[in-house]
């Protein structure tokens, strides 16, 4: 506590101390002036009015030719690698998916409208519930499956107890039949010893019998194929039936989607009258589209697209960096695996650009698809290049200048440019290593550098000055 107070008297008395210096040092300066102002009271007002409207206007003038070095912030001309890199947006997506479509329905189906469904994000291991589809339709095909199984199978029963009726029926006239042949044919034997004519009558009466039996079998024989064939009939209904039945009830079970995979649910996204759009509960989408996606998340990919003027420097195999923007920008590395073909046209803008595959090297479990992202593919590098923030070029009279920075202010130098990014340009020619350049044109006031604007500076030949539009934003990667 002793200490303390100690120090803190210290600290009084040496400000005490540079209190009073500075009194002498403004005493010392102001005594000058004070006689200035004391030999001014004899001049009469007009002419000192006169005398600081010269001072002010001289001091302006004074401060206007000072190089304007306050809040020009410089860089210094660096010396390295300089790397090329088309950069573009993009999406993350699983290299391989498996799709759940919906399903292409046999019997008739007014709709397939969504009622329920796995909450997007969700793990689901094989076998999980993902979705269900409005299923009131097909309940009453299976109950109406079920009455006419039930139907059939009654039918079925009523036909075979019809034959049995009708061939018992047939049998006790054959039995019948049978014992009047034999009646007859005994009765002939009787007659062996009578009158011819009375023995004919007796032949007569044992033939018809005959025919009477030879019919009875006959009938039985004809019945039977007719029974057969209804029989055929019952039973094929019965079966054709049954088959309704279990296409009804697999109909049912099919408006019930469950994961083919473990993984991840991502919905897919379908038509709508307002364009693409992500699936969702009472959406009716058609028979057979996809509606949800379960990636495999242990290799991932970006999908990007390249303008059709850039394409050519575009090949597979080249080097990758893909930042996730829900990840803080988190950068991962891969390889162009897939160039299309062909160009399409984008819908919104209608310019053409060709599809880009990327497949990351790794992944940490943190990717999902259809996170957005910043795709850099690496077109080209420059060996021991100088290079300086492209806003610190300036085009001044068909020139390409730069304003180099020294002890005694700033000069304007002209300086020929190479490749170029959205941030960065090569110096071919007109710096050295270790030179400072003005990040700002120094020439214009500060207060009117958002109204003049920012000047394209486009890479230059010693012979000729060119430039070319680029639709994909070309960046670069200083080393």
């Amino acid at each position: 506590m002793k200490d303390g107070v100690v120090d803190r008297d210290g600290r009084i008395r040496e400000n005490d101390k540079l209190i009073a210096e500075m009194k002498e040092i403004i005493m010392k300066w102001t005594q000058p002036i004070q006689q200035i102002f004391k030999s001014l009271r004899r001049v009469p007002r007009k002419i000192l009015f006169l005398i600081a409207a010269a001072v002010i206007l001289i001091v302006i003038i004074i401060i206007a030719a000072i190089p304007a070095r306050i809040n020009i912030a410089t860089v210094e001309v660096i010396r390295g690698e300089f790397i090329i890199d088309l950069q573009a947006r993009g999406e993350i997506d699983a290299l391989n998916s498996t799709n759940v479509s919906l399903p292409r329905m046999r019997r008739r189906q007014s709709s397939l409208k969504i009622i329920d469904m796995a909450e997007e994000g969700s793990i689901v291991q094989k076998g999980d519930f993902l979705v269900q589809l409005d299923n009131s339709e097909a309940l009453q095909n299976v109950d109406q499956a079920e009455d006419n199984l039930a139907n059939a199978l009654a039918q079925l029963e009523s036909e075979k107890a019809t034959i049995a009726s009708n061939m018992a029926q047939l049998e006790s006239e054959l039995e019948s039949q049978g014992y009047n042949y034999q009646q007859a044919e005994l009765s002939l034997k009787m007659m062996q010893f009578e009158a011819e004519a009375k023995k004919q009558e007796y032949e007569l009466n044992m033939k018809k019998a005959e025919v009477a039996l030879k019919q009875a079998r006959q009938r039985i024989e004809s019945q039977k194929i007719i029974d057969r064939a209804t029989l055929m009939r019952a039973e094929l209904n019965v079966r054709q039936a049954e088959a309704e039945l279990e296409e009804a009830k697999r109909a049912l079970e099919s408006l019930t989607l469950r994961a083919p995979i473990g993984g991840l649910v991502v919905y897919k996204e379908i038509f709508s009258n307002t364009g693409m759009k992500k699936v969702q509960i009472g959406d009716s989408p058609w028979p057979g589209m996809p509606i949800i996606g379960i990636p495999d998340l242990s290799v991932m990919q970006a999908r990007t697209t390249v303008n059709e003027v850039d394409i050519s420097r575009i090949e597979n195999g080249q080097n990758v960096i893909v930042t996730v923007d829900a990840l803080e920008n988190r950068p991962y590395y891969g390889k162009i695996t897939r160039v299309a073909a062909l160009a399409r046209r984008e819908q919104s803008t209608n310019i053409k650009v060709f599809d880009v595959e990327v497949t990351l090297d790794s992944t940490d479990g943190e990717l999902r698809p259809g996170m957005t992202c910043g795709v850099r593919i690496i077109t080209g590098r420059i060996q021991d290049a100088l290079y300086v923030p492209i806003q610190a070029v300036f085009q001044r009279e068909g020139a390409t200048v730069v304003y180099v920075m020294g002890r005694n202010g700033y000069r304007m130098q002209e300086v020929i440019v190479g490749a170029k990014s959205s941030d960065t340009i090569v110096i071919r020619e007109g710096l050295e290593e270790g030179d400072r350049v003005c990040l700002r044109d120094p020439t214009i006031p500060l207060e009117t550098i958002g109204a003049e604007g920012e000047s394209t500076v486009q890479p230059q030949s010693r012979t000729k000055r060119t430039g070319s539009s680029r639709s994909n934003e070309v960046r670069v990667i200083m080393r």
